[in-house]
């Protein structure tokens, strides 16, 4: 199922959140990406007003970076003096 498709048949307080948390991931990965900056100013800055293919384009512009995000959070909280895991490295 596609993103699109998820958040048309989810409730208003699920797609709520899950803008929120875009929103965020989107401020973040913007500080050194130019282009989603331009992204999110089409949007006039607001991804709550954004329509689902601009929300599906924002999450898939935003998506190596949470997954780097994440990688690392795991990494720091369950392995703190080890090196990354191998297959934390494959990307």
């Amino acid at each position: 199922m596609k993103l699109n498709q998820i958040m048309s048949s989810v409730t208003q307080r699920e797609k709520s959140k899950f803008i929120a948390i875009l929103d965020k991931l989107c401020l973040d990965a913007a500080e050194g990406d130019k282009s989603l900056t331009r992204k999110i100013e089409s949007i006039d800055g607001q991804i709550k007003n954004a329509s689902g293919t601009e929300i599906t384009q924002l999450y898939s512009a935003v998506k190596d970076f949470f997954m780097s995000e994440l990688k690392k959070t795991v990494i720091n909280e369950f392995c703190p003096n080890q090196p990354p895991h191998k297959y934390f490295n494959k990307g």
